[in-house]
C-alpha cells in the first residue's frame, strides 16, 4: 500500500511527539503522586517537595501549550482514507490467499464453498477472523459444531494442513465397518438394560454413544481403566461414522435415527450427522432398531 510521503513525516513526526510528551508526563506524574504523600502527612511542601514543585511549575505549562491537539486533529481527518486503503489491500490479498487455498484442497477431493468469511470445505467450516494479531483461521466439524483448530497468520499451507490433517484423523477414528453396526446394536440394547426394560423402542442417541464407546475399548483398558489405555470416541467420531455407515441393518433389525426437537439442538441433547460430503446434515436425538419385515 503506497504512503503519501508527507502524510508518513507526519506521522513520524506524532511518534516524536507522542513519545516526548509521555516522557514529560510520567515524570509530572510522579512529581504530584510524591507531592500528595507530602500533604497528606502534613509535612512541608516547600521544604521537602520543592524539586517536584519547580518541575510541576516548568512542565505544565509547556503540556498545555504542546502542539499535539493540532497534529492529532490533522491526522485523525487522513486515518479513514489511509484505513480504507488498507482495508482494500488486505481484501485483495484475503482473494489471493482463497484462490489458491481452494486450488490446493480441490486437488484434494476438498473444494471451497460458500462466502468469505465462512466457507465450508467438504464436512468442515473455515472461519476467517481479524484479531489482534492478524487474520487467523478458525476449522470447525460441521456448521460451527465442534471446534478443532486454530490456524494463525491464515497461511495457505498451515490452513491446508489443518484440513487435511483433520479430515485423516476422521478417517483414522472410523470403526471397523463390519463391527460397527452389530456393536452399535448392542449398546443400544444395553441403554434399556440398564434401565430395566426389554429392548424395544427409541433411545437418547447420546446414551448409546456412552455404551458404545465402553464396547470399543481394547482389553488394556478394561484391566487398567487409565487415561493412557483409554481410546477417544466421542461425539464428532461418531457423527461421522454414522454419515459413512452404508449397513444399516444387523442380526435382522434396522437402524433408525430420530430426528431432534429444536429444545432437543439448545440443550446439547442431540447429535448433528452429515448428509453429504459437502457438509449438509441433521440433528437426531434418538436410535432405535426394528425388526425388520
Amino acid at each position: 500500500m503506497h504512503v503519501d510521503a508527507t502524510l508518513l513525516e507526519q506521522y513520524l513526526k506524532l511518534s516524536k511527539e507522542l513519545a516526548g510528551l509521555a516522557a514529560r508526563t510520567d515524570k509530572a506524574a510522579e512529581a504530584a503522586r510524591k507531592l500528595g504523600k507530602l500533604a497528606s502527612s502534613g509535612r512541608n511542601l516547600v521544604v521537602e517537595g520543592a524539586e517536584e514543585l519547580a518541575l510541576l511549575k516548568k512542565t505544565l505549562p509547556e503540556l498545555k501549550d504542546s502542539n499535539l491537539p493540532q497534529l492529532v486533529a490533522g491526522l485523525n481527518d487522513s486515518l479513514a482514507p489511509l484505513q480504507q486503503a488498507a482495508e482494500a489491500d488486505a481484501q485483495r490479498e484475503v482473494v489471493r490467499m482463497l484462490d489458491a487455498l481452494s486450488q490446493r484442497l480441490s486437488a484434494s477431493g476438498l473444494p471451497l464453498e460458500g462466502r468469505y468469511p465462512e466457507l465450508t470445505c467438504g464436512v468442515f467450516t473455515l472461519l476467517f477472523e481479524n484479531s489482534a494479531k492478524g487474520l487467523q483461521v478458525t476449522l470447525f466439524y460441521g456448521p460451527r459444531i465442534a471446534r478443532l483448530e486454530q490456524v494463525a497468520g491464515a497461511e495457505v499451507e498451515k490452513v491446508e494442513k489443518a484440513v487435511l490433517e483433520a479430515r485423516k484423523a476422521l478417517e483414522e477414528g472410523l470403526l471397523p465397518q463390519e463391527t460397527f453396526l452389530p456393536s452399535l446394536l448392542e449398546a443400544w440394547r444395553m441403554v434399556h438394560l440398564r434401565w430395566g426394560r426389554s429392548p424395544e423402542g427409541p433411545v437418547p442417541l447420546l446414551r448409546v454413544l456412552a455404551e458404545l464407546c465402553f464396547s470399543v475399548q481394547e482389553e488394556k483398558f478394561l484391566r487398567n481403566p487409565s487415561r493412557t489405555t483409554f481410546r477417544p470416541y466421542g461425539q464428532t467420531s461418531f457423527s461421522y461414522q454414522l454419515s459413512r455407515c452404508e449397513i444399516r441393518s444387523a442380526e435382522g433389525m434396522t437402524m433408525a435415527l430420530g430426528i431432534a426437537t429444536r429444545e432437543d439442538v439448545r440443550e446439547g441433547h442431540s447429535l448433528w450427522v452429515p448428509r453429504a460430503a459437502r457438509g449438509e446434515g441433521v440433528h437426531y436425538s434418538t436410535l432405535s432398531f426394528r425388526r425388520a419385515e
